[in-house]
């Protein structure tokens, strides 16, 4: 298939920026009735962000978009079937997926080229400090390939995250459960992905926030007490002037 024309901000029209709001294939833009200026600013808005990131990012974003998410959760099938049997062997504690693959989960497909993954790891010995070394040592002997920081499980590159911080530890004891292709697993909450890139504050992050909101996923009530908790309502009311609201509204 050959890739549609730039448009006339440097965009494709299939980009993901461009199908902020769209429920189904035909890219359709939010609407523009919205009564709150915020979510009514979130498609330009995106556009802007989007805009800022580099063009490889934009390439994979052209992919995700024609691929959707029935492929997406087939490949990872695969990767999830071995990472629930590493649980079960206690190589890993609770997981939960996040980052971009997480937020599919509420979104429409974005760009996904690697997996996040949030994990109680085992501690090294009597050491106090959290290893990787068992994760990478099981997938080897599995026949899995190490990538710089990650581990091509299938089809997709994996990245072990320890919770970091208590943000990332409550994102991973309230993560929800569900299911791909049959396989259990379980992903963060929209509302702790939000909080987390809000801390994160990349382009890419902010681009993804704006999707959240132009497509209604998130629960912004919940949301302004997870942010409460952990000292990030200034953060976002920054984000929300930014982007075109008044951070009193």
């Amino acid at each position: 298939m050959e890739r549609a024309e730039l448009d006339h901000d440097g965009l494709r029209p299939t980009d993901l920026s461009a199908r902020i709001g769209a429920t189904d294939g035909n890219h359709a833009p939010c609407s523009p009735t919205r009564e709150d200026p915020f979510r009514r600013n979130c498609s330009d808005r995106c556009r802007l962000v989007t805009n800022r990131l580099d063009r490889q990012y934009l390439d994979w974003a052209y992919a995700s978009t024609i691929s959707g998410k029935q492929e997406e959760y087939e490949a990872l099938k695969t990767t999830l079937e071995m990472i629930n049997r590493m649980q079960g062997d206690g190589v890993i504690g609770k997981y939960a997926i996040g980052g971009a693959v997480g937020a599919t989960f509420y979104l429409e497909p974005s760009a996904t080229v690697d997996v996040d993954i949030f994990a109680m790891l085992p501690k090294a010995g009597s050491s106090s400090l959290l290893s990787l070394a068992p994760i990478y040592e099981y997938l080897k002997a599995h026949g899995c390939d190490a990538d710089g920081e990650h581990v091509v499980i299938g089809e997709w590159p994996v990245q072990f995250l320890p919770p970091s911080d208590a943000l990332e530890r409550e994102a991973l004891a309230e993560a929800t459960e569900t299911e791909i292709e049959g396989v259990k697993t379980w992903v963060m909450t929209a509302e702790h992905l939000v909080a987390i890139a809000i801390r994160t504050g990349r382009p890419k992050d902010h681009a993804r926030i704006l999707q959240f909101l132009e497509q209604d996923a998130v629960d912004t009530e919940k949301l302004n007490r997870v942010l409460a908790g952990h000292g990030l309502i200034a953060k976002w009311q920054q984000f929300k002037k930014k982007y075109g609201a008044d951070p009193n509204d």
